[in-house]
């Protein structure tokens, strides 16, 4: 790389060490690419080379002469004082090009940065002519930025378009042409000893750099790299300081929402709107909780459907059907999740794990190209805050309500502490209208009952709800529509009154079945209550009346006190030791029997199948002649003519009242 004097000698940049009369080779094939080493007055400026900024215009460098000036070198203090104020890494390689094209008087500086894979990239360029440089990459090791990131030194070139022991680049080799650039000279930009990228400066047309101009751009350089390092630590600090921030301000808003009593759906929609990104939160099938989903920027939240699916994004009063969970989320990332606890990336954003102490309750999914982790995390914590709260709440009101239902139908209250007891546990016994009474308990079927209004506790082995101003037929329809997601026999209906009508061997046989012990076998009864404490009582004991028939009578579903026909009257009209004295007379013999359990089974199937001996053996699971043994031994207790049609109807009464007696929570 040679520049000529005027008297047309070879001047070669720059000389080696050691060694003044070994020239760098010339245009005509000698090396051009060699280190720039300062230090040297072998190195002399031709007539092409620029002024150099501080030592006055049309001053060069020259023999005796190779180090920069003590003016260039105040400069070069000043400028890294004022590098070191600038933040903003954009900034900082904007002023750093500037500067350059002014210390060195070159047309064009520009700067490029390595990335993690070592393409080197320009991030900016100063004094071209149109944009061509901007954003060119290079691969590792191409041209003279790559062979400088490679050897860390300092290097030039007179006349790169005509180089030829360079490895070009297109795209550099283009845009040089473009700016008609012919000397370039690059020095690398070092932190703590390792290249981050080479600051170039060039010129238009060919120009040697003298060994004063490669120490200046080098000493720049070190002010350049260690305020483009300071100015991107600077930027990650802020950008963490900011992340805490909007981290600490979020976490304050979520906590006074779950504080002042907000449900999983407030924080949903608040954490949407701080997020601008759609937020959903889906619930494990162990979770019954209220869900929610927002869409970005006020998205509005509401609770899931009965089901406890969660709901989709809604348009301001528009409602779109929900997609399945597996649409959301692909069916592995809740385990995945669950098992790290840890912010897992989905398709379409990220999603978290919600846990109320090590329980997994569900999972908060945030929609997006990259929601904020730290954010999304806060998020699902607050989320479980506000479960483990209503938890608490629904444990303390479930508790209290369950001790005023204790003491109401335990008849150990008068009406005025009923009243007041009532009062504190947010019950209105004077507008509660219907008491509904479900056997076994069945705390989410009582739950979902109850959720437009009154309220559900458990009390002597049922699930009792209260019912504001409802009637009792309005609530049967209620449990009816509610079949979907619970047990059918919950609340079918009874057939026929009972006592009376007639019943196919089948029905007869799935009723004893249900009476046996079946695992479906549910029983609901409904009592009409004219409010205050006295009409909420004789309406849960109608209720409960009603349950202890159905176990009795061998059939489940739901039952009002106006459909139980006979078997209501003998038990209003009756005292307990009339009915109990006809129950001995009646079948008091085999009653007594050691044996009187298969006994007494059999004897019922076998009035129930209207004597048939085939249709009893397949009902009861026994072989005829252990029917016929057994038949023989009730006639032997009872007498002959108990199943005759004299005695048929009493002893199947007596049978049915006796199991009524043994019911739980009976109340004959």
């Amino acid at each position: 790389m040679t520049g000529h004097d005027p008297g047309g000698r070879d001047r070669s940049g720059p000389a080696v060490p050691g060694d003044r009369d070994r020239n760098r080779h010339g245009p005509g094939g000698r090396e051009r690419n060699g280190p720039a080493v300062p230090g040297h007055e072998t190195d002399r400026r031709g007539p092409g080379a620029s002024a150099m900024a501080g030592g006055g215009a049309g001053h060069r460098g020259g023999v005796g002469d190779p180090a920069p000036s003590a003016a260039e070198l105040a400069v070069l203090n000043d400028l890294g004082s004022r590098l070191t104020s600038i933040h903003a890494p954009d900034e900082v390689l904007r002023r750093v090009a500037v500067e350059t094209r002014r210390l060195l008087g070159v047309d064009v500086a520009y700067i490029m940065l390595a990335r993690a894979d070592g393409v080197l990239r320009i991030e900016v360029a100063e004094g071209t002519l149109g944009n061509a440089l901007d954003g060119i990459e290079v691969p590792r090791g191409v041209g003279l930025g790559g062979l400088i990131m490679q050897t860390g030194e300092p290097r030039w070139s007179a006349d790169y378009l005509t180089d030829g022991e360079l490895e070009h680049a297109r795209a550099i080799d283009a845009a040089a042409a473009g700016e008609r650039l012919g000397g370039i000279i690059g020095v690398p930009l070092r932190v703590a000893g390792r290249a981050i990228g080479v600051l170039f400066a060039a010129a238009r047309g060919p120009r040697p750099f003298a060994d004063r101009e490669v120490v200046l751009l080098s000493s720049l350089a070190t002010h350049a790299a260690v305020a483009i390092h300071n100015a991107r630590l600077f930027e990650r600090y802020q950008r963490a300081t900011d992340a805490l921030s909007r981290s600490v301000d979020l976490h304050e808003r979520l906590v006074r929402i779950a504080t002042g009593g907000g449900g999983p759906a407030e924080i949903v929609t608040a954490l949407a709107d701080a997020l601008g990104a759609e937020v959903v939160f889906l619930p494990t099938a162990r979770h019954d909780g209220r869900t929610g989903r927002a869409e970005r920027h006020g998205g509005q939240a509401v609770p899931a459907d009965p089901r406890g699916q969660a709901v989709p994004p809604v348009s301001r009063g528009q409602a779109v059907p929900s997609p399945p969970h597996e649409r959301a989320v692909p069916s592995a990332s809740y385990e995945q999740v669950s098992r790290g606890q840890t912010v897992h990336p989905v398709p379409r954003g990220r999603a978290v794990p919600v846990l109320v102490g090590e329980e997994p309750v569900g999972e908060l999914v945030v929609s997006g190209a990259d929601p904020p982790a730290h954010l999304v995390e806060t998020g699902a914590t607050v989320l479980a805050l506000a479960i483990a709260t209503e938890r608490a709440v629904a444990e303390a009101e479930r508790r209290a309500r369950g001790e005023l239902v204790a003491a109401l139908f335990g008849g150990r209250l008068d009406e005025a502490t009923a009243r007041r007891r009532a009062a504190l546990a947010g019950v209105d016994l004077d507008h509660t209208g219907c008491v509904a009474v479900l056997s076994p308990p069945a705390p989410e079927v009582a739950e979902r009952l109850c959720r437009d209004g009154g309220w559900a506790a458990e009390h002597d082995g049922h699930s009792v709800v209260l019912l504001p101003a409802h009637d009792a037929v309005v609530v049967r329809a209620r449990l009816l529509a509610l079949a979907p997601g619970i047990p059918a026999a919950a609340v079918a209906p009874a057939t026929g009154r009972a006592g009376g009508g007639h019943a196919s061997g089948d029905e007869h046989a799935d009723r004893h079945a249900e009476d046996d012990g079946h695992a479906d076998s549910r029983h609901a009864g409904g009592g009409h209550a004219g409010g205050g404490p006295a009409g909420v009582r004789r309406a849960y004991e109608e209720a409960v009346g009603c349950v202890a028939l159905l176990r009795a009578l061998g059939r489940s579903g739901c039952a009002l006190p106006d459909e139980l026909g006979v078997y209501r009257v003998l038990l209003r009209q009756a005292g307990s030791g009339e009915l109990e004295r006809f129950v001995t007379a009646t079948v008091g013999p085999l009653l007594a029997h050691r044996r009187s359990g298969d006994l007494v089974t059999t004897a019922e199937t076998y009035l129930d199948r209207f004597r048939h001996h085939a249709h009893t053996c397949a009902a009861l699971h026994i072989h005829p002649n252990t029917l016929y043994k057994r038949l023989r031994r009730v006639t032997e207790l009872l007498g002959p003519g108990w199943d005759g049609p004299g005695r048929a109807l009493e002893t199947r009464l007596a049978l049915r009242l006796h199991r009524l007696g043994r019911a739980p929570g009976s109340t004959g």
